[in-house]
């Protein structure tokens, strides 16, 4: 049993010694790593963001199917935090996913799903137009149109990852 002690503290000792446990050394010179710059520039916008747009075709709403293209423009500078994610006049597209017809009466419901610059970024988004029950429809007139030039506030739905580059 005598012999068994002094087995463990030699072995504790070469364990000590030979630098096992010892603390890592760190270099005393201050060189810092540069942040990336894709990190640097870039945002997170939170879902809720509303786009100010216009309708820019004269669509009637009976001869829409889903799938089909809408396109729309911005009518303000798309700012967040202070820096310009698209500019006025910026296109929006997306398509109809579902439309429900009474009569006369119609109503839409689309999804966008990007933003193009004039400069020709893309700015992949998750949005639909605002309407009063938030269901995303937006009623056509009477004769079941969405007239040129109509105003049509759309919403983001999911956040959006943005890269501020050079061109933008």
């Amino acid at each position: 049993m005598k012999n068994y002690k002094y087995f463990i503290l030699i072995v504790m000792l070469l364990i000590l010694t030979s630098g096992a446990f010892a603390l890592p050394k760190f270099s005393d010179n201050k060189t810092k790593i540069p942040p990336d710059p894709v990190y640097k520039n870039t945002i997170m916008i939170p879902h809720g963001y509303i786009l100010n747009s216009e309708i820019k075709e004269n669509i009637i709403c009976n001869d829409v199917n889903p799938a089909d293209n809408i396109t729309a423009v911005l009518k303000n500078d798309f700012i967040y935090k202070g820096k310009v994610v698209a500019p006025e006049g910026s296109i929006i597209t997306g398509k109809f996913v579902k439309k429900i017809v009474n009569g006369n009466f119609c109503k839409v419901k689309v999804k966008f799903t990007n933003i193009i610059t004039p400069s020709g970024n893309n700015i992949p988004i998750s949005a639909i137009f605002i309407e009063e029950n938030s269901t995303g429809f937006i009623n056509a007139c009477g004769d079941g149109s969405l007239f040129k030039d109509k105003n049509a506030d759309i919403i983001i739905k999911q956040p959006v990852t943005f890269i501020f580059g050079k061109s933008n």
